[in-house]
């Protein structure tokens, strides 16, 4: 989903692409603001001068759902985010509304290094099932209920000890040895940490949730680790063997019966998910949910990190009845959202915004041209989700060439390998 479009002029309810440079234009009004949740304002601007005619052409063109695309660019008030991924492939989806119900069009995007891309218009609920589509809930059994409580340390703790279980798993594939690890040495998990840290695959626990909590995840956590797998201990969710040589990464710890269950059933036969849903409904206030977790054939491992900043995390093993609910209550659009004509054209649909298209044409149009080159648009500085509901803090940050997730303390995008420029 986060591939570049290769068309680059407007198709009637498919693509929309601006270039960089067309962006640009916007900085030069006067006071213009792009919202907090905005891909605008994680964009960087380029040196070359603006193009306001190719965005103010742009704009005229669209007509129908269209006209509101380039308002939910500036100001989206819904934005959704999907990771998917097995462990060799990842899958990544960004969308976003004009209001914060869903009941206007929807607009995947997805950034290029010359230009930024909006493919629809969607309906909110159609993103539900398509997601529906992609988790295949059907096939998967409802299993009894497994819950454990884990502080924010001891989260990722499980998220690297997962991850270099996984590898111990591949190497006894690949030495043709059977069976599972008898337990794991403290310098494998701190390894799989810095791997996970380093390479964001989305099928690994301590990428995918990395991705999905780029704020919350530690810097240097790996030094760190050894205290949090005593925590996990002295929780009797872990067994340490000392090593012979002193070494706190000499130590093997050994799975208790919860943390093995959870570990064995995701090794070879899981799929990762994510899902960040950040809500506006009045300024300054963002109502931000992450979803995060495996989806096996006899149950769904679900992290529950909403509440990872006041030290809780859950791992609940549950099954596609739950996952279904809370699915439903984060995305379904339908009894907000009038349905669609035959010919595919939404009802009528309308919101006041000073971003509407009469209004950016007008504003364009008085804007004087600028010699400077500033960003396209400055977020509103009070507007800062973090994980949580209806809560603050900075939102996810993103590649500027490809429109990939990064990482706290990224200097290259692991997707594309392009250079951050304020990292």
């Amino acid at each position: 989903m986060t591939q570049n479009l290769a068309r680059t002029e407007i198709m009637a309810a498919t693509e929309l692409r601006l270039s960089r440079r067309a962006l640009k234009a916007l900085a030069e009004v006067p006071d213009l603001r792009c919202g907090g949740l905005s891909p605008l304002a994680r964009l960087a601007s380029p040196g070359a001068p603006s193009d306001r005619a190719s965005l103010v052409a742009a704009i005229e063109a669209t007509s129908g759902p269209w006209r509101w695309a380039v308002p939910a660019l500036l100001d989206p008030r819904l934005t959704c985010m999907v990771v998917l991924g097995d462990g060799q492939t990842g899958l990544l989806g960004q969308y976003l509304w004009p209001d914060p119900e869903g009941r206007g069009p929807g607009f995947r995007v997805s950034v290029g290094s010359e230009d930024l891309g909006l493919a629809g218009p969607l309906h909110l609920d159609q993103t539900l099932l398509d997601l529906y589509d992609l988790l295949a809930l059907g096939s998967v059994a409802e299993p009894e209920p497994v819950r454990l409580l884990l502080t924010t340390a001891q989260f990722w703790a499980v998220a690297a000890l997962l991850d270099a279980y996984q590898a111990a798993v591949l190497r006894q594939r690949l030495a043709r040895v059977g069976g599972r690890p008898t337990g794991l040495l403290v310098a494998d998990i701190a390894a799989a940490w810095v791997a996970g840290q380093t390479t964001l695959n989305p099928g690994w626990a301590v990428s995918l949730f990395t991705l999905l909590l780029p704020d919350q995840a530690p810097d240097a956590f790996e030094a760190r680790l050894a205290a949090a797998l005593a925590g996990l201990e002295t929780a009797e969710l872990l067994t340490r063997l000392e090593g012979e040589s002193g070494d706190p990464l000499d130590d093997m710890y050994v799975l208790g019966d919860e943390l093995d269950l959870f570990c064995s059933a995701l090794v070879g036969v899981s799929s990762t998910f994510g899902l960040v849903v950040q809500r506006q409904r009045e300024p300054g206030r963002v109502e931000v949910t992450v979803l995060g977790g495996w989806r096996t054939g006899g149950g769904i491992w679900l992290a529950e990190v909403s509440e990872i900043d006041q030290d809780r995390v859950e791992l609940l093993l549950t099954g596609p009845t739950l996952v279904s609910e809370l699915l439903d209550n984060l995305l379904d659009g339908r009894a907000a959202t009038e349905a669609p004509e035959q010919d595919g054209e939404w009802r009528a649909f309308g919101l006041a915004t000073l971003y509407s298209k009469d209004s950016l044409l007008t504003q364009l149009a008085a804007a004087p041209l600028s010699a400077t080159t500033p960003t396209p648009a400055a977020p509103d500085p009070a507007i800062s989700p973090r994980p949580g509901p209806a809560s603050g803090g900075p939102a996810p940050r993103f590649c500027g060439h490809c429109g990939a997730p990064m990482g706290p303390g990224a200097r290259f995008c692991a997707s594309c390998g392009s250079p951050l420029r304020n990292a």
